[in-house]
């Protein structure tokens, strides 16, 4: 008894500055976290160095949208508190409220959602971006800066978007999932309404050919494979509605999965007016209901014995 009383002893004397030191360096329970520290902002609108340029992602065209691409010169980080994107080739500003840092010598892309184009010029310039940046102080500064269209995305948004507003005056097109013509193939409908300045006359517009995508490969009226789909002379005003065949061209559950644009289908058509015959492509993009039930379509074509048996 008397050893096992000196051994508690012993253990205890031990025990108690190990707790005396973590009782020392321990924390308060409740002492609030230190805040991380702020890197300064520029003193002066003199300190800030940003260039601008605009570009498109894979799934801008499918959101209506375009990125603005600003890039910090400076040493400080850019708060950028608001943005917007003004030209007379758009009906309005595009403008994003959502707050933004660019941190010193880096570059980062802000979203923003194009508006309807204003038509007439036919090579504007890329719009002036217009930017509310956040000083040091607090305070806050408007700057103005020149965008660059980085690969002719801008240039061609607005000449895609005037011809088809040229094309919805004339007839609205939209898609439509169909049983397919054969197993193992993917059943789409090409509806073309009079447009709210169309009368249906032969003539105002022509459909010329449908294309395909990166899910979607054309066939023929007979279930060949071809680059594009002709639209028979008979059918090609409004109102008419097409049948189409398609085979998957990706069976590949990522692709799938990760798809942006593999359901929009390129029409190719023609404007005929007292100065002539304009043709050009108007992109057709399925709505939400649609889009889900041709991706379906493409998985179950994917599995089909038939796919396999095509070779």
């Amino acid at each position: 008894m008397r050893g096992t009383g000196r051994a508690a002893a012993l253990l205890l004397a031990a025990l108690l500055p190990l707790t005396g030191c973590a009782a020392v360096g321990a924390a308060p329970a409740d002492a609030p976290s230190p805040e991380p520290s702020r890197a300064p902002l520029a003193a002066s609108v003199d300190e800030l160095s940003v260039t601008a340029d605009l570009y498109r992602t894979r799934s801008d065209p499918g959101r209506g949208g375009i990125q603005l691409s600003l890039a910090n010169g400076a040493a400080s980080p850019l708060a950028v508190r608001s943005a917007r994107l003004e030209s007379p080739a758009l009906a309005a500003p595009m403008l994003r409220r959502d707050e933004a840092t660019v941190p010193a010598g880096q570059r980062r892309d802000l979203p923003l959602r194009l508006p309807a184009p204003v038509c007439g010029d036919p090579a504007p310039a890329p719009p002036e971006a217009v930017l509310e940046i956040e000083l040091d102080d607090g305070s806050i500064v408007e700057l103005r800066v020149a965008t660059a269209d980085r690969i002719g995305q801008w240039a061609r948004w607005h000449e895609e978007a005037c011809f088809a507003s040229a094309v919805a005056g004339l007839a609205a097109l939209r898609l439509e999932a169909v049983p397919p013509a054969e197993e193992g193939e993917i059943g789409v409908r090409l509806v073309a309404a009079p447009g709210a300045v169309g009368d249906g006359a032969p003539g105002g517009l022509r459909l010329i050919e449908v294309s395909g995508s990166v899910l979607l490969s054309a066939l023929d009226a007979e279930g060949r494979p071809v680059t594009s789909i002709p639209v028979p002379v008979g059918r090609a005003g409004a109102p008419t509605e097409l049948d189409l065949r398609y085979s998957p061209a990706r069976c590949d559950a990522h692709a799938i999965a990760d798809d942006k644009q593999g359901t929009h289908l390129r029409v190719r058509v023609a404007i005929k007016s007292p100065a002539g015959e304009r043709q050009g492509e108007v992109v057709v993009v399925p709505d939400a209901v649609t889009r889900d039930a041709l991706l379906s379509a493409v998985l179950t074509a994917c599995a089909s014995p038939a796919r396999d048996d095509r070779g």
